[in-house]
């Protein structure tokens, strides 16, 4: 048993020592493994550090890159509020240079209308292609009186564009040689000016689309080492059309109402498929982010979008900021639902709208007929005043001044709603009445009127319209006649004495004209009066129901003296003169209600002789109904007529007040037209005379007008 004991000790130390071989070896393997992953380590480590070296050689330009763009936007949107955040600045852009017409400044052309009506200048200069979409920044230089009297004076605060951040006075201008771009979207110099809007932006159609910035050095801190340049520039969104709106405007903000509505862009080359109302895609107008997304539009045209880059815009909205005095505008829809208030609610705005101030105050301008704010009421509530969609004719209201308000003008509170009156003329004549071996020479006249509706909706009278001529003649002067047969044959003279049209009234039965509708209405029949003086009431008929051209049917005022001769008979006004007022009314009588008026239509041959027409007794018992002997027209003036080629030389100063600019100056819907000293016939009127045989026929038997009397007239009922 002892020796067994021994030999199993002998065994089991053997198997030790074997087990003892293999662990060494595994150490030895790990070691080995080990110190190859370490040497990889260190190997992949190296190889990131020599990345990261050079990453950072060019992340350090990168970064810096940035930090001077981040500093450009900040310069940018600092100098943004700083000329263009007071409430009265006004932005444009370079391209306004054009001239009066809208034509656009070609590039290296000088500049229109460069100074101010004070002879200032505006800072508007000669354009090169990379600057015509420069913006730049007005302020007004008028006073904040003389705005009510004069054009204002624009004077230039700043161009938005870099290198102008230090400047006390404009002094760059978009005539900078270093912006010029080329039709490849090339700086002209590009150490002086950077492309900040090229082809890939707006197109390759024209270099005048590219905008070019000038380059600014940035100073280092130490040494003399550029750290960089700059360029910013700030495009003008309002001077764009929205292009991400339906017809309606569905949004449900407090700026609503500014969004400009939809524009025909369907019109534009390139956006045929731009979706119209009532096509697909209409609805997801509003879901455009920005203008070039519009390319998204099915069909449309990619390179489309970018020639409209500087017309169209998802961003324009209006300010309603007070550019006179700062601070927010009156909400002035909100005061008109409310109602005008009788005295000033906030004292610090003088101009405040009150009942019984004027919109021009007189306090500026006292000599200047200006209309109050109760009229701009009673135009801002004529829709309410519509019946089955018909707009009524009703006269205007008449204010005073009991208080004697320096701000206060007596005249009209409340507009007429009636039609205007675009066309009057008066034929004058004569109708011989054979009496044995003599004759009377009986004086004839007939009127013509074209009215018309300048509403947007039916204009309907519910009364009759009386319309009257009246003598508005001065003293000193002898209104019209036949002048060799005396006053007998007066047309026209002082009111207590017998005349064609004195104390007459011309009717025209209630009717409707439809909106922009002009109808021309003249004599229906014949009106003998005797010699009394009394009041007659002539019926006017439209052109197609009154024999416009028969001279039968007129006013014929009879006489008591036989002629056995005949002396020339003619109108003759070259050296006096006749003023005829025109009143229209509503209702029978000369006591209704106001609807127009127009003052002292000069009845004038002026520089024309005059034409003597000569009969003899039996001649004139072949004539047996009215001849014409003198026909006056007045018309709207018409813009572009060639009204000299009318008149004789010398004779253009007297016409011209009255014939320029007619839908600008002149307000046609105005209750009262005055005739200013300077203008020859109550403003936009124009008036020929016709006086001419081929004109005015007096062929046996008579009762012709002529064809001057209906030329551009013979209009028929709608």
């Amino acid at each position: 048993m002892k020796r067994f004991s021994n030999r199993s000790k002998s065994t089991l130390k053997a198997k030790s020592i074997a087990r003892a071989s293999r662990e060494n070896g595994f150490a030895l393997v790990v070691t080995v493994t080990l110190m190859v992953l370490i040497t990889l380590i260190a190997l992949a480590m190296l190889s990131l550090s020599s990345v990261m070296i050079r990453k950072s050689s060019v992340d350090v330009p990168m970064e810096q890159a940035r930090s001077n763009a981040r500093m450009a936007l900040m310069m940018a949107l600092g100098q943004l509020q700083k000329h263009a955040g007071p409430d009265q600045r006004v932005t444009a852009t370079a391209d306004i240079a054009g001239d009066t017409n809208g034509v656009t400044l070609p590039a290296g052309t000088a500049p229109k209308n460069l100074t101010t009506i004070t002879g200032a200048q505006k800072g508007l200069s000669q354009l090169v292609p990379g600057s015509r979409h420069w913006t730049g920044v007005w302020r007004n230089a008028s006073t904040p009186t003389q705005i009510y009297t004069r054009t204002p004076a624009p004077a230039l605060v700043s161009w938005l564009i870099s290198g102008t951040e230090n400047e006390t006075t404009p002094t760059l201008t978009p005539n900078l040689p270093d912006a010029t771009v080329s039709a490849s979207g090339e700086p002209s110099n590009p150490e002086k000016a950077v492309v900040l809007v090229g082809p890939q932006s707006a197109g390759t159609t024209t270099a005048d689309n590219f905008v070019a910035a000038p380059l600014v050095k940035i100073a280092p801190h130490t040494g003399s080492t550029l750290s960089g340049r700059y360029a910013w520039w700030i495009g003008d969104e309002g001077v764009k059309a929205r292009i991400d709106i339906k017809s309606t405007n569905t949004d449900n903000t407090d700026y609503a109402s500014l969004i400009a509505q939809r524009r025909g862009w369907e019109t534009v080359t390139g956006l045929s498929s731009y979706p119209s109302p009532g096509n697909p895609g209409h609805e997801n107008l509003p879901n455009l982010i920005t203008s070039s997304q519009a390319s998204l539009i099915p069909g449309t045209n990619p390179i489309a979008t970018k020639e409209i880059f500087h017309a169209a815009t998802s961003d324009s909205r209006g300010v309603i900021s007070d550019t006179l005095n700062g601070g927010t505008r009156v909400d002035l829809t909100t005061l008109l639902e409310a109602g005008i208030p009788s005295t000033n609610p906030f004292p610090t705005i003088p101009t405040y709208p009150t009942a019984t101030t004027t919109i021009i105050p007189r306090t500026v301008a006292r000599s200047l007929l200006a209309p109050r704010w109760t009229v701009l009421k009673d135009f801002y509530d004529r829709y309410s005043t519509l019946e089955n969609g018909d707009l009524i004719v009703k006269g205007a209201i008449m204010g005073n001044n009991p208080s004697n308000n320096p701000n206060v003008l007596p005249g009209v509170t409340a507009s007429a709603i009636a039609p205007i009156v675009t066309d009057f003329r008066i034929l004058m004549g004569v109708r011989f009445v054979n009496q044995g071996t003599g004759v009377k020479t009986n004086p004839c006249g007939k009127i013509a009127i074209a009215i018309a509706n300048p509403y947007s909706v039916p204009l309907r009278w519910n009364q009759d319209l009386e319309l009257y001529v009246k003598n508005q003649t001065p003293s000193g002067n002898l209104p019209s006649r036949i002048w060799d047969l005396g006053a007998e044959t007066a047309i026209l003279t002082a009111s207590n004495e017998p005349a064609v049209f004195n104390n007459a009234y011309f009717r025209i039965r209630a009717d409707t004209l439809q909106p922009g509708e002009v109808r021309a209405y003249t004599h229906s029949g014949r009106t003998f009066r005797d010699r009394s003086n009394r009041r007659v009431t002539i019926d006017l008929t439209p052109f197609a129901t009154s024999s416009p051209t028969s001279f039968s049917n007129c006013i014929e005022m009879d006489t008591t003296l036989v002629r056995t001769t005949l002396p020339g008979l003619d109108i003759r006004e070259s050296w006096q003169t006749t003023l005829v007022g025109l009143e229209m009314r509503l209702g029978a009588g000369s006591g209704g209600n106001l609807l127009r008026a127009i003052d002292r239509f000069e009845i004038d041959n002026g520089y024309f002789s005059p034409n003597v027409r000569r009969f003899n007794i039996e001649e004139t018992r072949q004539i047996t109904e009215p001849v014409p002997l003198m026909l006056y027209s007045f018309q709207i003036s018409q813009p572009g007529a060639d009204y000299l080629s009318v008149m004789p030389n010398g004779y253009e100063p007297g016409q011209r007040a009255s014939t320029l600019r007619t839908f600008m100056d002149f307000n046609l819907q105005a209750t009262r037209i005055y005739k200013p000293i300077a203008s020859y016939n109550p403003p936009p009127y124009f008036m020929e005379s016709t006086n001419g045989f081929s004109e005015l026929p007096a062929n046996p038997p008579g009762g012709q007008t002529g064809p001057g009397f209906t030329r551009n007239l013979a209009l028929p009922k709608w």
